[in-house]
């Protein structure tokens, strides 16, 4: 088998993706469970009527407004972290 397109940078960009994504959608989950009271049908539509301030189509809006934060800063994060992390290595190695 033939591995040559499995690199560090290949993790490092997996890792991130996925991270940002699972911050994205469990901080959307989270605010809808918090918000409604759990994940049942009432909870849900109740939880996503309260983030809207009594619509549900602004909750889902504000919903994914808090979604697309979240994968933003996670992004954000993962490469100031990075950039850190190789100014460190570089500074050492020399």
């Amino acid at each position: 088998m033939d591995f040559d397109f499995i690199n560090t940078d290949f993790v490092k960009d997996s890792a991130k993706y996925a991270t940002s994504g699972a911050a994205a959608a469990g901080s959307g989950l989270g605010a809808i469970s918090l918000a409604g009271g759990g994940f049942s049908a009432a909870g849900i539509t109740s939880g996503l009527a309260f983030l809207g301030f009594g619509s549900m189509l602004v909750g889902i809006g504000s919903v994914a407004i808090i979604g697309v934060t979240a994968y933003s800063l996670t992004n954000y994060a993962f490469e100031t972290l990075t950039k850190e992390n190789e100014e460190t290595s570089s500074s050492k190695a020399e």
